[in-house]
């Protein structure tokens, strides 16, 4: 950190004042600053290397290619005196779980675990509850033909403040269980240049 931030994280106990060197986990704009950071330190390596925060991936298409990237990206946070704990990396792996997703191969699909937290859910009981479903079902719309259509019965029910009964949960269990069946059944996604590419927008009809 610099000589002014440095400053600024001071705190005092019985044994004198301190200050912190490097920046500690805590601070309200450490990840933010962390992650430009670690942008700016990969920008020459944009092409096979992408970070959030501290998880670093780094792909290619072949072997020697993988090799070479590997130390570039290496060397280049050994520059800037990053250091990387091996028991916490993986190396050479045909797949990787990262941020709710299992990538590799040029595919990518949900992770298993999140899929089965969804196929375990149970009906949602207050607008808290809804919210939580629903962002926990928009983090994989990508996956998701007419998304915004499957979820709109509980997309209206944010609009009003409500408690579920015991009778409301009930009839609630079949649009949740048809969105249960849907995610256990996401696709793999995979990409491919050479086919057309239709884009979509998906909107309500009515905004309030």
């Amino acid at each position: 950190m610099s000589s002014e931030s440095k400053q600024v994280t001071s705190f005092v106990t019985h044994t004198g004042q301190y200050s912190f060197r490097v920046m500690p986990y805590g601070l309200k704009n450490a990840a933010a600053t962390f992650q430009r950071t670690i942008n700016q330190l990969l920008t020459q390596h944009r092409r096979y290397a992408e970070a959030y925060i501290n998880d670093i991936i780094i792909f290619s298409s072949s072997w020697k290619d993988h090799l070479r990237h590997l130390e570039a990206a290496l060397c280049s946070l050994n520059e800037a005196n990053f250091t990387n704990k091996l028991q916490k990396s993986s190396f050479v792996e045909p797949q990787v779980k990262l941020l709710g997703h299992v990538a590799g191969s040029g595919k990518h699909s949900p992770d298993p675990e999140k899929v089965l937290a969804i196929k375990n859910l149970l009906p949602p009981k207050t607008n808290k509850d809804v919210g939580s479903l629903l962002g926990l079902l928009s983090y994989y719309r990508s996956y998701v033909p007419k998304f915004a259509e499957i979820v709109l019965p509980f997309i209206e029910l944010t609009r009003i403040k409500f408690r579920v009964t015991s009778t409301g949960q009930r009839s609630m269990r079949t649009p949740l269980g048809n969105l249960r069946k849907l995610f256990v059944k996401l696709p793999i996604a995979l990409h491919q240049i050479s086919k057309p590419h239709l884009p979509s927008s998906q909107a309500l009809l009515h905004m309030q």
